[in-house]
């Protein structure tokens, strides 16, 4: 029995394609050398595709297609979208945005990100809520005028003591231990042994450090007492609750980390970081932070059509 004869398609037209020539096959399927109509590089086509239509250009339709939402003339936070552009992201279009900063470069936000909130700015909210934390994080370590953050520094890298505050005195050939606070400087006796001098740090800590370390650690409290109570649960378990991927859930953290907005979830008492034993360290998120994102629990809502309906 004679083979099924192969058709010759070189010349013919599918949509804005032209096969030029028949390429090497792939297996069992045929490939077709094509041009396109928009003077792209040709490029090999499966002739099944070809044939079922499935492919009808290089790509250009789909990239030079309308979007599906028109977000023209949109304001998004600081930013105001001007219009689509050519770029794709897992499907969907980036958008050329203006920031209200002053910003003269255009901005490319990926459309979802823009519609979900996750990106308000060209990063320069971000710059801000930094430097914000930044002073507030300083104003929250000062107790009576005294930075304790600086109580707390590490070894200086010129200490030949082995220990903070405690230093060798040539001429006599002694250790003591030292201390500054609010300017003033509190120094131990002499000792011919180090160690003394080390225990003598560790007094003077007590008696002058302390008593700050502890204001500004009830200080902190009182901020915590006004977080939010909530549900917690690490990824794994946001992820089987409101049944979406890790990689989705993933990706709204690495944006939010980016435009700032875990921060501001993090003052809200929404979301945790926890270093534990892990590296990396890992993300505890607040059932708030979740509904926020995603809507309503889903299992909550089941559960709860099913007891309207018992």
């Amino acid at each position: 029995m004679m083979g099924r004869l192969k058709v010759d398609l070189t010349g013919q037209r599918f949509g804005k394609l032209v096969l030029l020539k028949e390429a090497p096959m792939r297996g069992t399927f045929r490939y077709w050398l094509c041009q396109c109509d928009c003077g792209s590089t040709p490029k090999e086509i499966a002739q099944h595709h070809l044939q079922s239509k499935r492919t009808i250009s290089c790509g250009c339709i789909r990239r030079k297609s309308a979007p599906k939402i028109d977000l023209t003339g949109r304001k998004f936070g600081r930013l105001l979208a001007i219009a689509p552009t050519d770029q794709r992201e897992h499907g969907k279009v980036v958008w050329e945005c203006k920031c209200d900063c002053g910003n003269s470069k255009p901005i490319p936000v990926l459309s979802t990100y823009l519609i979900n909130g996750d990106t308000k700015s060209c990063g320069c909210l971000k710059k801000e809520q930094d430097s914000a934390n930044l002073i507030e994080g300083y104003e929250n370590s000062r107790v009576d005028g005294v930075n304790t953050s600086l109580l707390e520094a590490r070894l200086r890298d010129d200490n030949t003591s082995g220990h903070k505050g405690v230093n060798y005195h040539k001429a006599t050939n002694k250790w003591f231990a030292q201390l500054t606070v609010d300017g003033k400087v509190y120094r131990s006796p002499t000792f011919e042994d180090k160690q003394k001098a080390i225990d003598a740090r560790i007094e003077l800590e007590e008696k002058y450090h302390k008593p700050y370390l502890e204001s500004r650690q009830l200080k902190l409290g009182t901020c915590f007492d006004n977080l939010i109570i909530d549900d917690f649960m690490l990824l794994g378990e946001a992820v089987r609750r409101w049944n979406i991927t890790s990689h989705r859930l993933k990706d709204r953290i690495k944006v939010a980390r980016k435009n700032g907005m875990m921060n501001e979830f993090i003052e809200k008492g929404w979301a945790k970081f926890s270093a534990g034993e892990s590296e990396k360290g890992a993300w505890i998120l607040s059932k708030s932070l979740l509904e926020h994102w995603y809507g309503p629990e889903p299992i909550k809502i089941e559960k709860e059509e099913k007891d309207e309906n018992n």
